[in-house]
């Protein structure tokens, strides 16, 4: 890969990455109700999931497609689940502005990580881009290790640094705003939005 190839690779993920969606949904909602620690673990989980399809479309687009065809449905009622339960949890809790952030429970970590993988093996924007567009990028030819780690930093640095910003960005406004009157409704909105990113991927399996 050439720079001009890996600059517009770069641009190419990071808007992508940057269009709110389930994802950036359950980024900003875990920061702002669970801590940035639970919102960087939701990256994390991110971006293991579009690493995955990074090595998926090195061994061909067809194997993606079969791979993620056969379980795309279980997938997103997984996901579904997930964030359904997640929106109740956020529902039940504490009005932001008198939460406090205990330490992290690992289990509360691992089901940051769980969910941020699962919506995004369960992202029909990441599977079409990854089976069809991607490969573009990558030709036909064999890869050596050179380009195979560009494109590992390309995926890592746009995909992790776009999320990252967005929990970055919910947790300061929930510390901001722990005082405003409204902070409870915002809360709310935040839930009504988790529980219907859950029925939507529900709904499309």
């Amino acid at each position: 890969m050439d720079l001009t190839d890996t600059l517009l690779l770069f641009v190419i993920i990071l808007t992508l990455a940057a269009i709110p969606g389930t994802s950036a949904i359950l980024v900003i909602t875990r920061s702002a109700s669970m801590g940035l620690a639970a919102g960087i673990t939701v990256v994390v989980g991110i971006v293991v999931g579009d690493l995955s399809f990074v090595v998926l479309a090195l061994f061909g687009s067809s194997i993606m497609a079969e791979t993620m065809g056969g379980v795309f449905s279980t997938i997103n009622y997984l996901a579904g689940t997930c964030l359904i339960g997640m929106g109740i949890n956020l529902l039940q809790s504490p009005e932001w502005k008198n939460l406090e952030i205990p330490a992290q429970k690992m289990n509360s970590l691992s089901t940051s990580l769980l969910a941020g993988l699962l919506v995004t093996f369960g992202d029909i924007k990441a599977l079409v881009f990854y089976a069809s567009l991607f490969p573009l990028f990558i030709g036909t030819g064999p890869m050596n290790t050179l380009d195979i780690g560009i494109i590992v930093f390309v995926v890592i640095t746009a995909v992790g640094g776009i999320k990252t910003a967005y929990a970055l960005a919910a947790r300061r406004f929930v510390t901001l705003g722990r005082n405003l009157p409204y902070i409870r409704f915002i809360q709310r909105v935040a839930v009504c939005f988790m529980l219907g990113a859950g029925v939507s991927m529900i709904a499309r399996a």
